[in-house]
C-alpha cells in the first residue's frame, strides 16, 4: 500500500516505510489501523508510542505517521475514520498527546488538530567566504551516522540529554532508542558534525537531506559554547553541502538547485544568534504550521504538568498554553 506514496530524495515508498516497520522496536500490529476492501488494503494510519518532554516532564505521546489512502479511494472518509480510531486507542492506552508532521495542514485542522508555534531557521552562507580563525580552539570532526563509534555516540547522547532537558518538544531517548534513531533518522545517509574542545564534546549537529533540502535535524551545545556550534557549521564544510551531503540527481526542485542554505532547528537564545552572525552566517526565521498536535487527555496532562485548567478551556487550548514557545524545538531526527 505505502509503495504508492510518491516521495522526495529518490525513495520508493516501500523502502522508506519498511524501516518504520522493521527497525522501530515499538512496532506492533496493534499500532497500525487499516481499511480493506475485498482483501485489498486501501488506507492506513500508524501510531508510534513515545515520550515527549514538556516543562521538564516526560509525557506519553502518540506519534502519528503513515497516514495514506490509495489513489481512487480518497475523499471517502477512510483516513479520517482510521485516524479517530487510532487516537481513541491511544487515549485508552494512556497517551496524553498526539503529534504529527503534516503537509495537509488544513485537513488536520478540520479534525481538531492545532499547529504548534514552530519557527525553524534557514541558515544562509555569507556573501563572502568566511575566513577561518587560526586561533579557533575547536577540533571539528565529521562522522557518517552508520559508522559513529560508541565513545562518540555516548558523548553525543549525554549532551543531547542535558540540552533537551530544558526544551519543550524533544523525545526522551534511551540508549536503546539511540540505536533505532540512527537507523531511522538518515534519509538514507546522515552525518554527525562534532566540535571538540579540551577533550570534551562542546557541540554537535546531525545533518541529512529531507525533501531535497540539506537539513540540520538536531543540534546541541554545552552552556556558553555557542561559538562551538557556529565554528562547526562553518568549518565542517556546512557551506559546501554538495560535498558533505550529496543529493541524488533530480531530487532537488529547480528553484532550490543552486541553494547552499541549510534548513535548521529553531534558534533559541541571543548567544547563538550572535555567534552565528559573528561567523558571517545569515539567519532567516520563518514560522511553519506543519508541526501539529492534539490533546487526548486534558485532565491527565494538566496534572502531569502541574498546570491549572481554566474554566471552559478545551484540550487544545490547554496544550498550546502549556507549550513554552520560546523553548519549543521538535527535532526532525525524531520524526515518525
Amino acid at each position: 500500500l505505502l509503495d504508492g506514496w510518491r516521495l522526495d530524495d529518490g525513495w520508493r515508498g516501500r523502502d522508506f516505510f519498511r524501516r518504520y516497520l522493521e527497525d522501530d522496536p515499538t512496532f506492533r500490529d496493534r499500532n497500525v489501523w487499516v481499511a480493506a476492501d475485498r482483501g485489498e488494503l486501501v488506507s492506513c494510519v500508524q501510531i508510534f508510542p513515545r515520550q515527549v518532554l514538556l516543562r521538564g516532564r516526560a509525557v506519553p505521546l502518540a506519534g502519528i505517521g503513515s497516514v495514506f489512502t490509495r489513489a481512487g479511494r480518497r475523499r471517502e472518509g477512510l483516513a479520517s475514520t482510521l485516524l479517530e480510531r487510532a487516537l481513541e486507542a491511544a487515549a485508552e492506552r494512556g497517551m496524553e498527546i498526539a503529534l504529527l508532521y503534516a503537509a495537509r495542514v488544513g485537513w488536520y485542522e478540520r479534525r481538531g488538530w492545532r499547529s504548534l508555534p514552530h519557527v525553524p531557521t534557514r541558515i544562509e552562507p555569507p556573501r563572502r567566504r568566511a575566513s577561518l580563525d587560526a586561533g579557533d580552539p575547536f577540533r571539528i570532526q565529521t562522522v557518517d551516522g552508520s559508522e559513529i563509534g560508541e565513545l562518540d555516540l555516548g558523548a553525543v547522547a549525554r549532551l543531547h540529554a542535558r540540552f533537551g532537558a530544558v526544551l519543550d518538544g524533544p523525545l526522551r531517548r534511551s540508549r536503546h532508542a539511540w540505536r533505532w534513531s540512527l537507523r531511522l533518522a538518515g534519509n538514507p545517509r546522515e552525518r554527525f558534525l562534532l566540535a571538540w574542545h579540551a577533550g570534551r564534546l562542546a557541540a554537535y549537529a546531525r545533518a541529512t537531506v529531507l525533501g531535497g533540502r540539506r537539513t540540520v535535524t538536531e543540534w546541541a551545545w554545552e552552556p556558553d559554547q555557542e561559538r562551538a556550534l557556529a565554528a562547526l557549521l562553518v568549518r565542517a564544510g556546512a557551506l559546501s553541502w554538495e560535498r558533505l551531503l550529496p543529493v541524488a540527481r533530480g531530487t532537488i526542485r529547480r528553484r532550490r538547485r543552486r541553494s547552499t542554505a541549510l534548513r535548521a532547528p529553531a534558534v533559541h537564545g541571543d548567544g547563538l544568534v550572535q555567534a552565528l552572525r559573528d561567523s558571517g552566517l545569515r539567519l532567516v526565521r520563518r514560522p511553519e504550521r506543519g508541526l501539529m498536535a492534539r490533546c487526548l487527555d486534558p485532565a491527565a496532562l494538566a496534572v502531569r504538568l502541574g498546570v491549572e485548567r481554566r474554566r471552559g478551556e478545551n484540550g487544545s487550548e490547554l496544550l498550546l498554553r502549556s507549550v513554552r514557545a520560546e523553548r519549543l524545538c521538535c527535532w526532525l531526527s525524531d520524526r515518525f
